[in-house]
């Protein structure tokens, strides 16, 4: 008897080991594979949307992040790309990619509209996918490493993860360039249906792959919770981008409006939009994000540190610890130069015309700072 419950219980080890084993094997095989002579590096370019300016153009505008100015790229088919972001990585030669919705070229009867793929700064091309129903409909974002997927929300308020390289990450022809929409977990339902936009993954270790989404909740729904209207989140998905795991509020809210310029008084923060994650030269993190308070149109720039927690690695920010470093921005994506030193952002017109502003990261997170250090003006 002994000797059959040893056997037994050796023979169950030994099939858990194999199981075990089959699992990592297999979980090996549905990593995403890098192509050869991409590395991770934060992108010189950030695509600017043409809602900035009054007057139009064919020609992709970019801010340039190391210089601090607006270049104006032609893309090579003439198309135009609109709610655009460059990649987390650079290709063997140093260039970026940039994906974004796509119009074609003015000239092409029927125009077509869908998502397109493109190298800067030379313009060129890569691909272009028509598609009627899932568009972008602000930025997306680059999965954190150096594969070519993308996560999107899509204008019906749902997320949609797309691959473009079967070599990567979908199983075949079949897969590539088709949205697929994400699923969330059951409890979700009672947060109210809300919308997703504005998706952002940082590439910093510390995030532990999760990224930062903006959800709009019908008013009913918020009114209730006395909570802002569009709240950032942090998201975690499934190891093959399918599904969204977990999340939750990234922004504690305090009781005051931050430090920095005068503030509103009491007024409450009701919208969150547009985060940007960066690390300073000193190595911590800090999100840079736009705000909405009260029955305000304006929209504020605010800076914050950005902590994660050592037990659960869920990222927070204390709405307390966050500065008010401009008002009457434009909205686009707050951006951080490419040597994290700088914020860039764009004043709102009319009246004025649109300008380009910056302000410094480390002196506007200082305790010593009694107000923030406001925007040095750098181009019109």
């Amino acid at each position: 008897m002994r000797v059959w419950l040893g056997v037994s219980i050796r023979l169950v080890v030994a099939v858990a080991m194999g199981l075990t084993l089959v699992a990592i094997y297999l979980g090996h095989l549905d990593r995403p594979r890098p192509v050869k002579g991409r590395r991770i590096a934060a992108p010189r370019f950030q695509p600017l949307d043409d809602a900035l300016f009054p007057d139009t153009s064919s020609a992709l505008r970019v801010l340039d992040l190391e210089a601090g100015t607006i270049r104006l790229i032609p893309l090579a088919d003439g198309g135009r790309l609109m709610r655009a972001t460059s990649s987390p990585w650079r290709d063997g030669q140093g260039r970026e990619q940039v994906i974004g919705a796509w119009k074609s070229a003015a000239r092409s009867r029927p125009r077509a509209v869908g998502v397109a793929r493109y190298v800067v700064p030379a313009g060129e091309v890569i691909d272009q996918f028509e598609m009627a129903d899932a568009v972008p409909g602000s930025p997306p974002c680059w999965f954190p490493d150096a594969t070519s997927r993308i996560l999107f929300a899509a204008q019906d308020g749902f997320l949609y993860q797309m691959t473009f390289e079967p070599t990567e990450w979908a199983r075949g022809d079949a897969e590539v360039s088709r949205p697929r929409k994400l699923t969330w977990p059951l409890d979700w339902s009672m947060l109210g249906f809300p919308q997703f936009s504005e998706p952002v993954w940082p590439t910093d270790p510390r995030m532990e792959k999760r990224l930062i989404v903006t959800l709009t909740f019908p008013d009913r729904e918020v009114l209730e919770r006395g909570e802002p209207r569009a709240q950032l989140w942090w998201v975690r998905l499934k190891h093959d981008g399918s599904a969204i795991v977990k999340g939750g509020r990234l922004i504690d809210s305090g009781r005051r409006a931050g430090r920095g310029l005068e503030t509103w008084g009491d007024e409450m923060v009701r919208e969150e939009h547009l985060a940007s994650v960066s690390t300073t030269v000193d190595g911590r993190l800090v999100l840079a994000y736009l705000v909405r308070r009260g029955e305000r149109r304006e929209l504020e720039l605010m800076l914050a540190p950005l902590t994660i927690d050592a037990t659960t690695g869920t990222p927070r920010v204390n709405e307390d610890d966050a500065v008010t470093i401009a008002r009457n921005r434009a909205f686009t994506p707050p951006a951080f130069s490419s040597d994290h030193r700088w914020l860039y952002s764009f004043t709102a017109w009319p009246p004025g015309p649109v300008t380009l502003e910056r302000a410094s990261v480390l002196e506007n997170l200082s305790e010593t700072s009694p107000e923030s250090k406001v925007a040095v003006l750098l181009s019109k």
